[in-house]
């Protein structure tokens, strides 16, 4: 009872030294709360979105080109298997304007008499549903950012004109789930969306709802056998898993980079664990020479360490919640700019992870406090109490620490060995090349600050020679903070020159994609159906001040498991020159003759295919073969697109319209004129768009910076870390040497050479782990643009070496590291000699 007295006694006696070190362990926790249920958020809208859009439908019945399809063919489907329950759905997107922007809704028309978990669940409110024109139903997070409230009419924008829907009010709740419907999609009558997309007539899809028995998949082929050519079965699970992998990478180096933060918070509360127990070594000493024995010191000093945990865990449990809710939003918006999915716009947190980060907290804090209690209890009594005793053991410590380096560097090396495209791999190889560093930057840094030691007095002031002999004594105590320094100062190098390489490529690639002056282009949404026809493109080459077009058309095939993005190029000259050819020749002079495709990089990388295969595409006259002739660059897609000429899609598909168009001026000081002459042609509808070369080439960057927001955000919650963590480890290091310093100050020692000494100190520290930053930082870019990059989206880029990208978290980790010293310096310097002292 008296040793947990003296325990709380400590603890309580000490506020600041507690907090340090439930802040090392809430910021451990935040940062993996905060990121699971980020994920967690955002993935619950996602999947809710599937589950609105594709309801509970096994099968669909879909056109090979992605197109809508006569509605006629519903009565075949239900004459070849009625038991199959065939629902029809139409979905399209709407242009809507909000802040003076133009924005896009899906819109998902359904049957509710056949698919009623779509529909309403009042049943009054089923039937205004029902009975009331341009009725629709939205999440209340939609109607929220909508500014909606029920009964309100959302003005509309589409294919057939100027419209408007009537909000009836909010989506329930799914009870089993426990998530509301998908955001972002307006629920309708499928008669309602046939009238506001324009589409009469049409489908988009005929779901199909089966079960295993033989019965049920006779039928399917049945409705295989009966479906005209250009249409197809396919299986809904297949294709919502497609959907789900789309973003599977991208959450997948979330995960890693919360990781990497949390092993530099796993090294801060390492550090604050030692430093509640060394500071303390005194005390444990004298204990011991009175006869409390090692078992009950260390069952006190476990029960102070689940203490802390379950503190700094709930802390962190909350911290974690505010940053999921901070990072919600931006991580949404990435989700909705390259995966046309959910974000998600609520954060849930369940007693689950509330628990984990409790645990999570616990097991970090016994792992962290087991080292330095070790120590403690292994030590000779009477040594303990002498500095010089626990700095040669903790040097002792160092070199066991380089050997492990050892151990993790050849690690790495197998692990980017074993295999050549898992991305777990290349993490785990990056992960271990990151701990690798940290094992062995303070045994570097110490071993530098000897030789610098042994250099001649006449060289040195006393103030450096203290500073450089008390830093080199010191690094077996606070290696553990440098090395979280250094490591978050060179992960923030590695993510910048990744960031900053990777928008260079995209600015040269846009520079020579983007080759035409104007774009014009269908409207708002990128899965918007092609709108310019014939008539407008003879139109639009009518013009005096036009020298040549380039056309483009998008499609999107269903190839069995995988949905394949196609694009169909007519292309001059100049828009020729706009593809950067990796491997294989430019197929020009046969491109419009013969069945050739060029892939773009990522696609070859994750199909596995290489120049001179083959790829089948479903056409509505039957499969055909083409020809891969080239792989280019492309940074628009990480799933990748399939390019083939216009002239062959037309020859296979029988269609006119494109998406959109690029326009050569004769001469550039026709630019602004034509601008002009174009605007007076395009529709009043505000279905197409017209974009300048520059306006484009912004738009673009922005989606690029938004995507890399959260990077950002992320390495900056790692580097507060660290500088938290060097804060916290030169406390304990002050604390800890406090006689030394009364001894140089009784002893004469002016208090600004003092000063001086411990701020040098400082600067000599920081400066070498920033000197280790360096090359480690450049690792790292090289690791993620050469291997997390291409085995997550199949991009690949040079290495640019940023002077912003080096320079920045090099000055960041020294002004945080000199700023960690000031506290703990001007203590120092107000050591009453004569007290510290005493029991000398």
């Amino acid at each position: 009872m008296l040793l947990w007295r003296a325990s709380l006694r400590f603890l309580t006696r000490h506020p600041a030294q507690c907090g340090l070190a439930i802040s090392g362990i809430a910021l451990g926790v935040a940062i993996v709360i905060g990121m699971v249920l980020t994920q967690n958020s955002a993935r619950a809208a996602f999947a809710a979105s599937l589950r609105s859009v594709f309801g509970t439908a096994t099968h669909f019945v879909v056109a090979v080109d992605g197109e809508d399809f006569d509605e006629q063919l519903l009565a075949q489907v239900r004459r070849a298997a009625p038991t199959l329950l065939p629902t029809p759905v139409l979905s399209g997107a709407v242009g809507y304007r909000l802040d003076k922007g133009r924005q896009s809704l899906s819109v998902l028309g359904v049957d509710v008499f056949t698919r009623h978990e779509a529909g309403p669940d009042n049943a009054g409110i089923a039937l205004k549903f029902l009975t009331t024109p341009g009725a629709m139903l939205l999440s209340a997070s939609t109607a929220q950012r909508l500014r909606l409230t029920p009964g309100a009419r959302l003005a509309i924008n589409s294919a057939a004109g100027a419209a408007s829907l009537l909000w009836l009010g909010a989506l329930e709740n799914n009870s089993s789930a426990g998530l509301a419907r998908g955001d972002d999609i307006a629920i309708v009558d499928i008669a309602t969306a046939q009238e506001v997309l324009g589409k009469s007539g049409r489908l988009t899809r005929i779901e199909l709802s089966t079960s295993a028995s033989t019965t049920a998949t006779a039928q399917l082929a049945a409705v295989s056998h009966a479906l005209p050519r250009g249409l197809q079965v396919i299986d809904a699970a297949q294709q919502a898993r497609g959907a789900r992998n789309l973003s599977d990478a991208f959450y997948t180096n979330l995960d890693a980079l919360s990781l990497l933060a949390l092993l530099v918070g796993g090294f801060m509360i390492y550090n604050t664990m030692a430093f509640l127990v060394m500071q303390r070594q005194m005390l444990f000493a004298r204990l011991r020479a009175l006869g409390v024995t090692r078992a009950a010191l260390a069952r006190l000093i476990v029960a102070e360490a689940l203490l802390l945990g379950g503190m700094g865990g709930a802390l962190g449990c909350a911290l974690g919640y505010g940053l999921a809710t901070a990072l919600l939003a931006p991580i949404g918006q990435t989700l909705r700019d390259h995966y046309a999915a959910s974000g998600g716009t609520q954060v849930v947190f369940t007693p689950m992870l509330a628990a984990l980060g409790m645990a999570l907290a616990a097991l970090t804090t016994l792992l962290a406090a087991a080292v330095p209690t070790w120590s403690a209890l292994q030590a000779d009594p009477a040594h303990a109490a002498r500095y010089s005793v626990r700095a040669n053991s903790a040097s002792h410590g160092l070199s066991r620490a380089a050997w492990a380096a050892l151990a993790c560097g050849v690690l790495a090396v197998v692990l980017l060995g074993l295999s050549s495209r898992s991305l777990y791999a290349g993490f785990a190889a990056l992960g271990a090349t990151i701990l690798a560093a940290m094992l062995a930057v303070p045994w570097l840094v110490q071993h530098a600050l000897t030789r610098l030691a042994r250099r001649p007095a006449a060289w040195q002031g006393l103030p450096v020679r203290l500073a450089v002999r008390g830093a080199a004594r010191s690094m077996g105590r606070i290696g553990m903070a440098v090395a979280a320094l250094m490591a978050a100062t060179a992960t923030s190098i590695g993510v910048g020159l990744m960031v900053a390489s990777f928008r260079t490529a995209v600015d040269d690639w846009l520079n020579q994609v983007l080759r035409a002056d104007v774009y014009i282009s269908s409207g708002f949404d990128a899965h918007a159906p092609p709108r310019i026809d014939p008539a407008f493109v003879t139109r639009v080459a009518g013009l005096a001040d036009v020298a040549a077009l380039s056309q483009i058309r998008r499609l999107r095939l269903h190839d069995g498991e995988r949905e394949l993005r196609v694009t169909a190029y007519e292309l001059p000259l100049a828009a020729q020159h706009g593809f950067h050819f990796l491997a294989g020749a430019a197929p020009w002079p046969a491109w419009d003759t013969q069945d050739l495709a060029i892939i773009s990089e990522p696609l070859a990388f994750h199909l596995q295919r290489q120049v001179g295969d083959t790829i089948v595409l479903p056409t509505p006259a039957g499969r055909r073969s083409f020809h891969i002739a080239g792989i280019y660059t492309d940074y628009g897609s990480d799933s990748g697109v399939l390019a083939i000429s216009l002239a062959r899609y037309r020859h296979y598909w029988h269609d006119q319209r494109v998406h959109g168009l690029g326009i050569y001026p004769r001469a550039a000081a026709k630019r602004a004129a034509l601008s002009a002459q174009l605007a007076t042609l395009m529709p009043r509808d505000g279905e197409l768009a017209l974009w300048s070369n520059a306006t484009l080439k912004a738009q673009s960057l922005a989606v690029f910076d938004r995507t890399f927001a959260i990077t950002h955000a992320l390495t900056l919650f790692a580097a507060a870390i660290a500088a938290l963590g060097v804060f916290n480890a030169l406390l304990a290091l002050h604390l800890e040497r406090t006689r030394e310093y009364a001894m140089v100050l009784a002893l004469g020692l002016a208090p600004a050479a003092l000063r001086a000494s411990l701020y040098l100190q400082t600067a000599v520290i920081a400066l070498l782990a920033c000197a280790c930053a360096l090359p480690l930082g450049v690792l790292i870019a090289k690791l993620l643009i050469a291997v997390i990059n291409i085995r997550s989206f199949g991009w690949s880029m040079p290495l640019t070496l940023a002077g912003p990208a080096l320079l920045t978290p090099v000055l960041g980790a020294l002004g945080a590291a000199l700023a960690a010293t000031v506290y703990p310096a001007e203590r120092a310097l107000r050591i009453d000699p004569a007290t510290a002292l005493r029991y000398e």
